[in-house]
Order: C-alpha cells, then sequence, then structure tokens
C-alpha cells in the first residue's frame, strides 16, 4: 500500500492529528482513511473500531496516550471516511483490508480493538504473533449472538442514513450496515486463534452491554487468557463510559 498525508490538521490541546490515505494495492482505487496523532518515532498503538463505528471512537485513548506513544486509527471500509467498495465485501474482506496495512505499520506495534474489531485484531494478532506486541480486546468476544438486541440493531438500520456522519457513533450508511448485520458479523468467530496468541492481553468488558452478554464476554477472556475488567454499570462502548478506568489499563498492558 501507499500511503500520502494530508494537509489538513486538526489541533487539540494535547494532540495534533495527522491524516492519511492509504491505497490499497490488492483492490487497485480501495483505499482506508487514516489518523495519526503523537510521536512518529514512538512505539505505535494501532486502534481498530467496531461495526458502524470509526476511528475517532477512540477519540479519549487518542488523547490519553499521544505524550507517549504514536497512535494510528483506521476506518473500516463503508465506515466514517473510507469508501465502500464494490461488490460487497466478505468478512475475510475486512480482515485483509486489515493485514495489507502491515505494509505501512512498524516492524512491532501494539493493538487495541474494539467489538467487531475485536475478531479483526485477534485474527490479526494470531496470524502474525511476530508483529504485535500487546493486545488489548474492548467490549468483545469470541462471536456476536444474535439475540434480541442484535434483532433490534437489524430493524434499525433504515435510520442509519439519517444519523451517519463520518465522525459520529454511527458511521456507515444503511447499506453497510444491513450488508454487516446480515452476511459480515455472523461468520466472527474468534475461538480458531486464541490458542495462537503468546503476547500480553487484556479485556474490558461491560456488566450490562446489550451485545455482547457479561457471561459470553467473561467466558472468551477466561479462552484468551490476560486480566479482564469489568465495568459494572458499562454498556458496549467503554472507551467512552468510562475513559479514565479504559485508559489507565491499557497504559498499565503497554508498559509491559
Amino acid at each position: 500500500m501507499a500511503c500520502s498525508e494530508g494537509a489538513r490538521l486538526c489541533y487539540g490541546r494535547r494532540m495534533q492529528i495527522r491524516y492519511h490515505t492509504f491505497d490499497s494495492k490488492r483492490s487497485p482505487g480501495h483505499w482506508l482513511h487514516v489518523s495519526e496523532v503523537g510521536h512518529r518515532n514512538a512505539e505505535t498503538v494501532l486502534m481498530v473500531h467496531g461495526a458502524a463505528g470509526n476511528q475517532s471512537n477512540f477519540s479519549p485513548q487518542m488523547k490519553a496516550l499521544a505524550d507517549q506513544f504514536r497512535v494510528v486509527a483506521v476506518d473500516l471500509r463503508g465506515h466514517g471516511r473510507s469508501p465502500w467498495p464494490v461488490p460487497k465485501p466478505s468478512i475475510h474482506d475486512f480482515y485483509q483490508d486489515l493485514e495489507e496495512f502491515l505494509d505501512w505499520m512498524p516492524e512491532r506495534f501494539s493493538l487495541v480493538a474494539h467489538s467487531f474489531g475485536g475478531y479483526l485484531s485477534t485474527r490479526l494478532a494470531a496470524t502474525h504473533p511476530q508483529r504485535v506486541r500487546h493486545l488489548a480486546l474492548l467490549n468483545t468476544a469470541q462471536s456476536i449472538p444474535r439475540g434480541f438486541s442484535y434483532k433490534i440493531l437489524e430493524l434499525m438500520t433504515p435510520g442509519a442514513d439519517f444519523v451517519k456522519r463520518p465522525e459520529a457513533f454511527i458511521a456507515a450508511n444503511t447499506e453497510v450496515c444491513k450488508h454487516l448485520l446480515g452476511e459480515v458479523l455472523q461468520n466472527w468467530d474468534c475461538t480458531p486463534y486464541y490458542q495462537h496468541l503468546d503476547m500480553p492481553r487484556m479485556t474490558v468488558l461491560g456488566a450490562l452491554d446489550p451485545l455482547i452478554p457479561l457471561v459470553l464476554g467473561q467466558e472468551s477472556a477466561k479462552a484468551l487468557g490476560g486480566p479482564v475488567y469489568v465495568l459494572p454499570l458499562g454498556h458496549h462502548v467503554c472507551m467512552h463510559e468510562a475513559p479514565s478506568q479504559v485508559n489507565g489499563w491499557l497504559l498499565d498492558l503497554l508498559k509491559q
């Protein structure tokens, strides 16, 4: 992949965001939107968001880590500012985007992932264990149950077109959301990958998470190994629900 850095820069109190366009060699014409903060020569942390989200879902973590790390976050295909290529992708296409992104990453880096991004990152870490220093999984599990909450999301997908914004919590349109729920997420299964993980790792769960039931999250975390942190009042977006706690746990992991 080739990468070109955008001219626009955003300034906050503690960080400067550098935007990139990342072009695929495997799929000519396809590209991903990338954000980067922190020190260019510091250890790198890659953040991978969940279904319907975008890189800005990690804003509290990017701000917290920018002083000590180089933090990179991608918009998955069809999410945020990344385009939705045709034909409609499989779960393997989402994974291959992330795997191809390794060409731009340093030899060693850490992974922080939320929800569906947890499947993609677990698979990446298991397939390329020599590349991944640490693995942090947030509000995710070995699979996603297609229960009542999942059915509600399927019913709500037509509304995605009305609320979608590139840096909002919902950053994918109705077409993308329907395909994710109807085709892609049903193939989410991390079970084959857990046995191949040997890097320091941790899991953060929400006791009230409607999509990842606590029992399933804890069973998955036990199979994964590493510390498990549970937010008693947490739902499905721990990064924003308890940023100070999550950031502290992340820093503890990244110091190992």
